[in-house]
C-alpha cells in the first residue's frame, strides 16, 4: 500500500478520494475507504480484486501488476507520517537519525521501497518528456 502513494499521487488519472466525495455510490463500491472490500459494480473488478494499472495508469510495471482488494487511496493515507519522513530525507536534507534515534527495520524497508519507486516514477516521467514510447 505505501508505493501505492508514489503511483497515486504522479498520475493525474489515478484514483483519488474527491471521486468518491463526489459520489456516494462510487464510495461504497469502493468499499467506504478501504473499511470494507470492493463492492459489486466496480469496473476491472475480478475476483474481487482490481489491478494496479486501474487504479493508476501510466504506472510502472511492478505496480501495474499488482492488485487490490480495498482502496489503496485510503491504504496510503495511513502511511502519511513514513511520506513526511521520507519528504524530510529527500527534500529537508535530514538523515534518518536525526530524525527517529532507533528507526524499525520496517521503517527502512518502507523508506527505501519509497526511494525505489520514486526513482521508478521519475524515470517514467522523464522518458514520457522525451518522448519515449515505452
Amino acid at each position: 500500500m505505501i508505493i501505492a502513494g508514489v503511483w497515486l499521487s504522479r498520475s493525474g488519472r489515478a484514483w483519488s478520494c474527491q471521486d468518491c466525495d463526489q459520489s456516494p455510490e462510487l464510495r461504497r463500491r469502493r468499499g467506504n475507504c478501504g473499511v470494507e472490500p470492493f463492492g459489486r459494480g466496480l469496473p476491472h473488478l475480478r475476483d474481487g480484486r482490481v489491478p494496479g494499472y486501474r487504479i493508476a495508469p501510466d504506472s510502472d510495471p511492478e505496480f501495474a501488476e499488482e492488485s487490490f482488494d480495498r482502496c489503496p487511496v485510503a491504504g496510503s493515507m495511513a502511511f502519511a507520517d513514513i511520506y513526511q519522513i521520507y519528504r524530510a530525507l529527500k527534500v529537508d536534507g535530514l538523515t534518518l537519525a536525526d530524525i527517529i534515534r532507533r528507526p524499525t527495520s520496517g521503517l527502512v524497508e518502507a523508506l527505501s521501497a519509497l526511494g525505489h519507486s520514486s526513482r521508478l516514477a521519475h524515470q517514467r516521467d522523464m522518458e514520457a518528456a522525451h518522448g519515449d514510447p515505452s
